[in-house]
């Protein structure tokens, strides 16, 4: 019974059970990934390993699990565990493994991607001077991201979702083509339109650009402001030279109000602006442009040549108008009858100026 052994011997370590990683997703600081891995429990655990979590760069493809000597591992210590001092936007390929010693792991067999927490911009806002609008400034943050654009969008801090920053997918962010100056935005984040005089939350963000990536990190605090009221349009109304009708030239307001329609009317002479749902209100089809008004803005009662009116104009939204101030003129009743001043009291009074067939304009004495 006799035999020689190999000298000296070999030490083995048992196969690892894998462990399971369970969520990899951007951190509360810029450039963070938080890493969520749990060993192996039960009839399962390893003896004598430590658990690591890891994340590489992924430019496209997702790499392999690092080698067991790479410097992206790190231990493991808290749940989730922070892999900090990644670049803000980049995407990365997040791991776990069972590690026996530093030349043995064994990795978990899901691979997750994630996106390094991004840098927050800043943002101001203010009511401007369009109507049903405001000003959103979104300023991007001086330490700049990767794969990431800058949005402004605002909200109706009394609606469903309340003041918070809107979701990342919603479909009123608006693109800031140029960072750190005032833009423009009349649409709520769910792609409803602002009411003027009404208060609303507007905040920035930076909204990462990888596919399929629903990720971004908004201003926080967002800011308070409220959009502008309706401006006033304007209105000129003139006899004209059709019998029984008025010529009325409404004009949109500059600056303008946003979604709204210019129509125009004629009440009786001194009464105020007619209600908004009267049917005699009549839609101007060229801004600056004299269209013809033969009815008042109750749609049945005819304009009478030579009786007094006064004309409006205003800019139309659902049930809300704004009114021109209004403009008093005399219906054309085919003769125009001169008024003597007293200093030329029987001069030319009575007399009076009429249109023939021909068009042209003829002086009738009295």
């Amino acid at each position: 019974n006799y035999g020689v052994c190999s000298e000296p011997s070999a030490d083995v370590v048992a196969a690892l059970n894998a462990p399971t990683l369970t969520s990899a997703v951007p951190g509360p600081s810029p450039g963070q990934i938080d890493v969520t891995a749990t060993a192996p429990t039960g009839d399962n655990a390893n003896v004598d390993s430590t658990l690591r979590v890891a994340c590489l760069a992924n430019p496209g493809t997702q790499p392999d699990c690092p080698a067991a000597g790479d410097v992206a591992w790190r231990n493991a210590t808290s749940s989730p565990q922070a892999i900090p001092g990644l670049t803000a936007g980049d995407l990365y390929s997040c791991y776990a493994a069972e590690f026996a010693g530093t030349d043995y792991r064994v990795c978990s067999t899901a691979v997750i991607d994630a996106v390094a927490a991004l840098n927050a911009p800043t943002v101001a806002a203010s009511t401007g001077t369009v109507g049903r609008a405001v000003l959103v400034n979104g300023t991007a943050p001086s330490d700049a991201n990767v794969d990431a654009e800058l949005k402004v969008a605002c909200v109706d801090p009394d609606g469903l979702s309340g003041a918070a920053c809107p979701a990342f997918d919603a479909v009123g962010w608006v693109n800031v083509t140029n960072p750190g100056v005032a833009q423009q935005v009349s649409t709520l984040a769910d792609g409803s339109s602002m009411v003027g005089g009404t208060a609303y939350t507007c905040y920035s963000a930076e909204i990462s650009t990888l596919p399929s990536v629903n990720y971004g990190v908004c201003s926080e605090p967002g800011t308070d402001v409220t959009a502008k009221t309706l401006n006033q349009p304007d209105v000129d109304a003139v006899s004209g030279g059709v019998p029984d009708q008025v010529s009325v030239t409404g004009t949109v307001p500059s600056p303008g109000n946003v979604g709204t329609v210019l129509k125009v009317a004629c009440v009786t002479s001194d009464v105020d602006c007619p209600a908004y749902n009267a049917t005699g209100w009549e839609n101007v089809t060229e801004s600056g442009q004299p269209q013809q008004v033969s009815k008042l803005a109750n749609g049945t009662t005819d304009l009478v040549g030579g009786d007094s009116y006064t004309c409006y104009s205003a800019e139309f939204v659902g049930n809300d108008r704004v009114c021109s101030t209004g403009s008093d003129v005399v219906a054309f009743g085919g003769e125009l009858k001169l008024v003597a001043s007293d200093s030329e009291a029987g001069a030319q009074f009575g007399r009076s100026v009429s249109l023939n067939a021909a068009g042209d304009v003829a002086l009738v004495g009295a």
